[in-house]
């Protein structure tokens, strides 16, 4: 559709020709109808093109210079969005329409926004208000450190104590239902693709010493707290799933991986793996057995099992885990280092087979095996409540030879004979058992 045209005007009067004067004056005061006519026309023609209302048309001056608040304010009043091109605008916050950190003033020579639709009259459709697409075939060949970008933002602190960021997502749910997301990262990689595909990646450079930095930091506000919940609860800082699939092909090798750089050789890497920091980790008032470090939930099906933490050698690493657990610098409760449940085992090497000891009630078992006690310095026993009950072996027995015999006597008519043959029974038997011996 052609932009409308304005009529023109016909020729004003002159008081340089005082006999043509009241009739070019008739004429011209005639033609003003149509000229509102058609100025109306054209700009409902240029409202339509910019999807809005002008700042000009509410007496923005748009100089970069001149506070045009009232103007802005009075533009968004009219409830239709409004062109902010082509001039530059300086809007005071208080109108609601800026958010700006660290002025009072905001100068947009070159900046954009983009809104779509009002609180009063919200959008219904899903689609993005903007979307960058990009085709590309650029290679590394042509600048090795480069990076093949669609978009990018960037902002450079010269001065000044505010926190900066070069991006921001905001979501905000005021009503409705359905889950919300501030920023949304997606990586798909097609068969053909020979790369690897991350989602987002998070990158930071430190230069000198700094009292914290972090690649990626996770902060999370609640008004009311959900609580500890046995299942992890459903408030949670990071979470990592699986997309929405039935397919068991749907899998990942591992949830979170901790790795050293892919550049930087064999002792280039973290000090820590995983910290959790004191305080992180709270319990309710007055409740002795909620809240963990860790919490690993058992499997939902019932065929096989899984593992819960692994230590492995890796084949080719010559390096040695200096332990698989510590915990002399830590303080627990009634001095439980390890609480574990009626009939549960610890046991060593094969799952099924291998030497086990397993606690009971009131008593502790050792399956498939032996107790050692090992006893460098000849000073190592077995006690019970404090006392020694069994110690290191006596030597300097010789076997008895003659008759060992078992059965029951009496004290008062038993024999020398017989109370002999006793005698080699027991010796034999204390030197079967270990306790004494040559």
């Amino acid at each position: 559709m052609p932009a409308p045209r304005v009529s023109a005007l016909p020729v004003p009067p002159s008081r340089q020709s005082p006999s043509t004067f009241s009739d070019r004056m008739d004429t011209f005061l005639a033609a003003f109808p149509t000229l509102r006519t058609d100025v109306n026309a054209l700009a409902a023609y240029l409202e339509d093109l910019t999807g809005g209302v002008t700042l000009k048309a509410f007496g923005a001056v748009g100089d970069g210079t001149t506070d045009d608040s009232a103007a802005i304010a009075a533009a968004h009043a009219e409830g239709a969005p409004v062109d902010y091109r082509a001039l530059s605008y300086n809007g005071d916050e208080s109108t609601g329409y800026f958010s700006v950190y660290g002025a009072t003033k905001y100068k947009a020579a070159s900046a954009s926004r983009l809104q779509y639709g009002l609180a009063s009259d919200p959008v219904d459709d899903p689609e993005p208000i903007q979307a960058v697409v990009k085709f590309s075939d650029a290679s590394r060949a042509v600048d090795t450190a480069a990076w093949d970008q669609t978009g990018y933002y960037g902002l450079i602190k010269v001065s000044g104590d505010a926190y900066a960021t070069a991006l921001t997502g905001y979501a905000r749910a005021q009503a409705g239902s359905g889950d919300i997301i501030g920023v949304h990262g997606r990586a798909r990689l097609d068969t053909a693709n020979a790369g690897r595909g991350y989602a987002g990646w998070f990158y930071a450079e430190v230069f000198g010493t700094k009292t914290a930095a972090h690649a990626l930091e996770l902060n999370m506000w609640h008004d009311t707290d959900p609580g500890h919940s046995a299942t992890g609860g459903k408030s949670q800082g990071i979470r990592i799933a699986p997309a929405d699939s039935t397919s068991a092909a749907n899998r990942m090798s591992s949830a979170i991986s901790i790795g050293p750089s892919t550049t930087g050789g064999t002792d280039n890497g973290s000090w820590t793996g995983i910290w959790i920091e004191p305080g992180s980790i709270v319990r309710s008032a007055g409740v002795t057995d909620d809240g963990e470090a860790m919490l690993i939930n058992s499997p939902k099906v019932s065929t096989g099992s899984i593992g819960g933490i692994r230590f492995q050698q890796q084949a080719g690493d010559a390096g040695v885990f200096k332990y698989a657990l510590r915990t002399d610098e830590a303080t627990f409760s009634s001095n439980n280092v390890l609480l574990m449940g009626t009939g549960q085992k610890i046991r060593w090497g094969n799952s099924s087979t291998g030497v086990a000891l397993t606690g009971g009630a009131t008593s502790l078992a050792v399956e498939n095996g032996v107790v050692n006690i090992a006893d460098p310095d000849g000073t190592a026993a077995l006690q019970v409540a404090g006392t020694n009950v069994l110690g290191p072996r006596k030597t300097g027995w010789t076997a008895a030879t003659g008759t060992a015999t078992r059965t029951t006597f009496a004290t008062s008519t038993v024999t020398t004979a017989q109370l002999a043959e006793r005698l080699k029974a027991l010796l034999d038997d204390l030197t079967t058992h270990g306790l004494i011996g040559a």
